[in-house]
């Protein structure tokens, strides 16, 4: 949840950014920052309905870098803003 970049996985891992970034496409069948994302936004929609925690705690809790980025990703997978989602996931 915190702000992983591709960046700390290269230097843990200790190869190459491009030779990590082939590899995990290849893999995954989508790129990293694709994939963090995802789960970024997989996160908080576990915890817009599994708890009472703020929309901005929430993102942060998700590991996005900043509330409007939060709502951009957010909204661009899931078609709807966080609050609007849970709105209609808890109805």
């Amino acid at each position: 949840t915190e702000g992983l970049q591709i960046d700390d996985v290269v230097r843990e891992v200790g190869v190459s950014r491009s030779y990590l970034s082939h590899l995990f496409t290849r893999q995954m069948g989508l790129s990293f920052t694709e994939y963090l994302a995802g789960w970024r936004v997989s996160e908080a929609k576990r915890l817009l309905v599994d708890s009472d925690l703020s929309i901005t705690e929430i993102l942060f809790a998700s590991g996005f870098q900043s509330v409007s980025q939060g709502n951009r990703v957010f909204r661009a997978a899931t078609g709807l803003a966080p609050r609007q989602f849970r709105t209609r996931a808890r109805s």
